[in-house]
């Protein structure tokens, strides 16, 4: 039970997010309704996840009051980033949270000038060894194949792929991540064109452009479905996500 709030306004929160994911989160059970097996599953995962921001935003606002401004991926607020935030908001009432949304470089750059009192990033931290840096979880990476048809990967020769830029911290782990891959499955990951974002080569492999190598929760979130994505083998493929402060 929430206090001061109406069954109203549960009910639009639920729908906004529930139309933001592409994906039901509650199903009728009887004279009420329950939790899809999708947002039990979401729940889940982002339970970790905010308790790990809440404890670093109360290290940086021990008071708990006033307005923190707080930097944000653009590439993490497509996918879990954005119920994670919106859950912490609420768990704080006290604290007016300003997120500003930029790239992982840009979002650095931020808490380094002291715009912004802390950031989440994709990435370890590591370009930025000015700033103190802490884990908050791995996101799986998988391929949204063209026009979403499943394959096997080859046995020999090359696959080809979109990707994001290849200049932020994130791409570089995921492209040293992939060299490794390359060594075991015995086969070439040709890049064909690097964009800008994940949502964006997401639509284009399930236009028909090329097999992108993007977050599952991003794939996830535009609505791809399980059984279309293709996971990499064990021990699979993955890229931190960090919460970055001075």
């Amino acid at each position: 039970i929430l206090v001061g709030v109406t069954q109203s306004t549960i009910s639009k929160r639920i729908a906004n997010l529930s139309h933001e994911l592409n994906r039901d989160l509650i199903e009728p059970s009887g004279r009420y309704v329950e939790l899809t097996p999708y947002a039990k599953r979401l729940l889940s995962r982002i339970g970790p996840i905010l308790s790990d921001l809440k404890h670093a935003i109360k290290e940086e606002s021990p008071s708990l009051s006033g307005t923190i401004h707080l930097g944000a991926a653009r590439a993490l607020l497509s996918s879990w980033g954005a119920l994670a935030l919106a859950k912490t908001k609420q768990s704080l009432p006290d604290i007016t949270l300003d997120i500003v949304v930029r790239g992982g470089p840009g979002t650095i750059e931020n808490v380094r000038s002291g715009d912004c009192v802390a950031g989440i990033i994709r990435g370890s931290g590591e370009s930025a060894s000015d700033l103190a840096s802490e884990h908050l979880l791995d996101e799986t990476i998988v391929i949204v194949p063209s026009k979403l048809k499943p394959f096997k990967f080859p046995k020999s020769g090359s696959l080809s792929i979109i990707t994001v830029d290849p200049y932020p911290e994130s791409q570089q782990i995921l492209e040293r991540r992939l060299k490794r891959l390359e060594r075991k499955l015995r086969i070439k990951f040709t890049i064909d064109s690097y964009y800008q974002s994940s949502t964006v080569i997401t639509q284009m492999a399930r236009a028909g452009f090329r097999n992108a190598v993007v977050p599952l929760s991003v794939a996830r979130a535009r609505g791809i479905p399980k059984a279309s994505l293709i996971h990499f083998p064990k021990p699979g493929l993955t890229v931190p996500a960090s919460f970055v402060c001075r």
